[in-house]
Parts: C-alpha cells; structure tokens; sequence
C-alpha cells in the first residue's frame, strides 16, 4: 500500500504531518488535550438564578456538557487524519469538516451576529480592568501575563448565596463565563488560565448575546487542528469538545457505550431541553486505546458518516 498522496500537489504537508509516524515508527502515543477536566478542577457551582442569563446568551448548552469526559484516543486519531491543506478530516469514504450546523446544533452556540475581536493590552494595566468589571482585583499572585488564574476567579468566587444582589449575580456569572471561554471554548497551552481579552465581550450581557460565538469557536479550532497534526506537537488546544461530539454524532460507530449517570443537572436545569451533544452526556465512555478507536475510522464507509437529526 502506498503511504502518501496519490497527488502531492493538495496535500503537500505529508512528510511533516502526523500520520506519517504510523508508517515509519508504527504510530505515535495520545496527545494531550488541553480541556478542563472537571475531576481535577472542578468549574464554580451552578445557580438556578443564573440559567435565564445563560439561556439569554446562549452558553446554556456548553454548559451544560462542560463534564463530560475527552477521550484522548478519539481526539489523536481525529487529529492523524486532519489535513490544514484542506481543513477536513481525510477517511476512507472523502472528506468531511465541523460546520457552523454542528456548533449550533451541538454546543448551542450562537453562530450569528458580529464577529469577536478585541483588545490584548489595557489602560491600566489587566489587574485594574478585572478589579472594573469584577469588582476584585486579583493581584500578582493571580496573574499570570496578561491571563487571570481560574483558581483564583474560584477563590474570589466560591458560590453564589441564595440572597445575593443583582450586582453579585452579574459578577459571579461572568466569572463563569470566563471559565467556561479559558476552559472548554478557546483552550489554550496555559493550563488553568484565561485572556484578560475575553472580559471586555462578557462585560455586557446584551451585547454579549448577539456575538457569533459559534463561528469564533469554530475558527479558533480550525487554526488549532493544523498544529497537532504535525509530528512535532503533543498538546492539542481549542474546543475539543466539539471535536468529540462531532465524531460521536456524524460517525456512529464511534459512539461510546454509555456508562455510569447522566451529566444533566436536573436540579438546575429541570425539563429544559439541551443540546444535541446532550444526548452523549454520560459519566464515562468506553473508548480507552488508539488503536480501538483507529479502527472505525480505517474500516468505515461513506454509508457511516450521519447527518445530525
């Protein structure tokens, strides 16, 4: 079997991309996807007075699968087949690509309005624009360049008291706004930090709501997946999660077995209906090994791959 291109002149990144350890070397191991893992730190606790704010900037659904376990394995084989010549995914049957369909239907994020831009550098300095729209400042020790620790947004903001004020509320959602941005939808190689640039787009909750968050996530996991991909990269960053529901959904047999309770928060959320990523929101999944997970993607057909219903 010939291990490159037919026709190098599209995908003419092969000598330095991933897949081609599988033919020198027999493969490469995981990578490590950069993803707030709720066992080790776990996100600020929801409140019932927050849900109406969530649902109003449609961060509800992200939310709400912000538990759910990343399979390493998956993620590393979705990665060996990704090409940054074409921004798709490589299989057996063609080509196919996470659509702004799939944020939306997925994560629940808004994929219309305008686009995210903003500011890297404050008057003042990060500190004193934290301490203006949170009302603390974090101090040295909780900053790190110009990212804020989300351990230290979790010791500023523990939990929100049942009798808190409108302005505790506002304050104690935006924290976990920007841990759910630092955590699950832009992840980057800093671990538990996040981008002060971030708190500028939370700082108004309307006009907050009528960003295309979708279309920044979806954007920012494109430029992430062609890093990865090459040999020389062992972290992967960006919305992971999309990535995982995405194979879960459009490629069936990849689906894990469902083990252990469901991750919806019944106390919280009650009978509002949630995401399609939900529908995969278990406890545990049964895929452990790269070559398991491997194997779906080398034997599936075109009649696998699955519109999202």
């Amino acid at each position: 079997m010939y291990p490159e291109p037919k026709d190098p002149s599209i995908l003419h990144l092969q000598a330095d991309h991933r897949s081609s350890m599988v033919w020198e070397v027999g493969g490469g191991d995981n990578q490590r996807p950069r993803h707030r893992d709720p066992n080790n730190v776990k996100f600020p606790p929801l409140h019932p007075r927050m849900v109406p704010i969530l649902q109003a900037l449609r961060f509800d659904g992200v939310s709400r699968l912000s538990h759910i376990q990343i399979d390493w394995s998956l993620i590393t084989a979705l990665i060996e087949r990704w090409r940054s010549e074409t921004h798709s995914f490589q299989l057996p049957f063609g080509e196919c690509t996470i659509s702004l369909q799939d944020v939306r239907i997925l994560l629940g994020l808004g994929i219309d309005g305008p686009a995210i831009f903003g500011f890297t550098s404050f008057e003042g300095g990060c500190d004193d624009y934290i301490q203006h729209v949170l009302g603390v400042k974090p101090g040295k020790e909780g900053m790190v360049g110009g990212r804020v620790k989300c351990t230290c947004l979790n010791k500023i903001f523990p939990s929100l008291p049942d009798d808190s004020s409108d302005l505790q509320l506002q304050r104690y959602t935006q924290s976990y706004l920007l841990q759910l941005i630092g955590g699950v939808l832009f992840t980057d190689h800093s671990g538990d930090q996040v981008h002060c640039m971030y708190i500028p787009l939370i700082k108004d909750f309307q006009s907050c709501a009528k960003l295309s968050w979708g279309s920044a996530v979806l954007a920012f996991l494109y430029r992430e997946l062609c890093k990865p991909c090459r040999k020389d990269i062992e972290e992967n960053v960006g919305c992971i999660i999309l990535l995982q529901l995405w194979a879960w959904s459009r490629l069936p047999t990849l689906t894990p077995i469902p083990r252990g309770p469901s991750l919806n928060n019944e106390i919280i959320w009650g009978d509002l209906a949630g995401p399609h990523g939900l529908r995969n929101g278990y406890d545990a999944s049964s895929g452990d090994t790269l070559s398991i997970v491997a194997y779906p993607f080398d034997t599936s057909w075109g009649e696998a791959y699955q519109m999202i219903r």
